[in-house]
């Protein structure tokens, strides 16, 4: 492997070079010269493409750590990262009408959409604005071509391809629907504790990121919604089960709207935090503030992105509980009252949690009388009961996944020994302790 050269290269030499790798990123200055709005999937992905390539070579010569270039360097790497958000929101924006969602348009998203998108535009004229004004500054001539629409012309398409591939062999896709809805919910559950469920205020926006909302914490749910929709590529989509019942491909619909609004989210908050914690170019950040309206930043990153991420979400809930239903094996399953104190807080509010984590319908039937497993207060009730009348077995009806958590859960008697004390739990359960 050919080590990384440490010669030092000077300014006068340095510009040249610079000068040929960001001649066709600097084409787009003039493009943007007289433009405000209008842009194409297209153009953003030529924008992603020349800046990418630009800041590779920018960071392969250092100039990340030189007086001279950083904030050349800086401008090139927003205007990456503005183009990365824009290409999301458009293909969102393109795509919506696909997305089958029950009620679409609803909670003003098109039109929310509509004034992020503007606020992105002019984010990236003004970083190009800036540039030119660089440019001039470090000796960079702007090339004497121009770009123009036509090289960004799209085609939309008003006819599809037959629908003609069939099933795969040999795939359960009733216990894939059902696992992929049961992690959809848990998703939907976890994202209430960003506490995105209302918009917040110019005031309160500050507070938010990164101390209560940060990029790692949205990367995560990310990732886990982006397993979502990979599953469901994999096992579902295409499938004579999703065919047969809409409210797979809605579901479907929810988890890609929101993952593409999380991914917004991520970019933005990435922008955010980078330049609130840069320390060592003090410079750098005052001026990118200027350029970048801080408070439109931060609303379109929270009471956008975010606030509908967390609304589609919750509205696909309806769609996950549908198939739920649908394809839920139900079962019975007689299990041991638990030993010593019987239902009392701890072990009841573990069944609700397993019951919980599938999302289905679970009771417990103590003679004639059902009880709701999903709550833990129901259960306590149960317990009253059954200690009063000296009951040692119940009955549990409901999800068969449930109720197999439920034997398993009962073989270490509900988490507790008999004098009530907490014991470690098997790790099937073991997102027990995340829930």
């Amino acid at each position: 492997m050919t080590k990384p050269s440490t010669e030092i290269i000077s300014g006068i030499d340095f510009l040249p070079l610079a000068q040929t790798a960001s001649h066709e990123l600097l084409k787009i200055c003039n493009y943007l010269e007289d433009r405000r709005d209008g842009f194409t999937q297209k153009f953003y992905m030529h924008l992603i493409k020349e800046s990418q390539e630009l800041e590779d070579f920018l960071d392969d010569h250092g100039a990340r750590t030189n007086k001279s270039w950083v904030y050349f360097g800086e401008l090139v790497a927003s205007a990456r990262n503005f183009g990365r958000i824009s290409y999301t929101l458009i293909h969102v924006l393109r795509r919506y009408n696909f997305y089958y969602l029950e009620n679409s348009g609803v909670y003003g998203f098109l039109e929310s959409a509509g004034k992020t998108m503007g606020f992105l535009n002019q984010s990236i004229i003004a970083l190009f604005e800036e540039m030119r004004k660089e440019c001039k500054k470090l000796g960079l001539n702007l090339p004497a071509e121009k770009i123009s629409d036509e090289d960004f012309q799209e085609i939309n398409p008003t006819k599809v391809l037959p629908h003609n591939i069939g099933d795969e062999e040999g795939v359960d896709e009733r216990k894939n629907a059902v696992k992929i809805t049961t992690e959809y919910l848990n998703t939907a559950k976890r994202f209430i504790t960003l506490e995105c469920t209302n918009r917040s205020t110019p005031q309160e926006l500050e507070d938010i990121i990164p101390c209560k909302v940060s990029e790692d914490k949205l990367r995560e749910f990310q990732y886990s919604i982006h397993n979502l929709q990979s599953v469901y590529d994999t096992y579902i989509k295409n499938t004579s089960l999703e065919s047969e019942n809409s409210a797979l491909k809605r579901l479907r619909g929810y988890i890609a709207l929101s993952l593409h609004l999380l991914e917004i989210a991520c970019w933005l908050s990435h922008f955010y935090e980078r330049h609130e914690s840069e320390i060592r170019h003090e410079k750098t950040k005052k001026k990118i503030e200027k350029i970048i309206n801080k408070e439109l930043l931060l609303e379109s990153t929270l009471n956008f992105s975010l606030y509908y991420a967390h609304a589609y979400l919750q509205e696909g809930t309806a769609q996950a509980h549908r198939i739920l239903e649908a394809y839920t094996e139900i079962d019975t399953l007689e299990l041991k009252v638990p030993e010593g104190l019987g239902f009392h807080l701890r072990p009841s509010t573990l069944v609700a949690k397993v019951v919980n984590y599938y999302g289905s319908t679970v009771v417990m039937i103590v003679k004639d009388k059902r009880f709701n497993a999903c709550s833990p207060i129901e259960m306590m009730w149960a317990g009253g009961m059954l200690k009063r009348e000296k009951i040692d077995t119940v009955m549990f009806e409901g999800d068969k996944r449930v109720l197999q958590d439920l034997r398993i859960l009962s073989g270490v008697n509900y988490g507790e020994d008999i004098m009530g004390r907490s014991i470690d739990l098997p790790k099937e359960l073991s997102y027990l302790n995340k829930a």
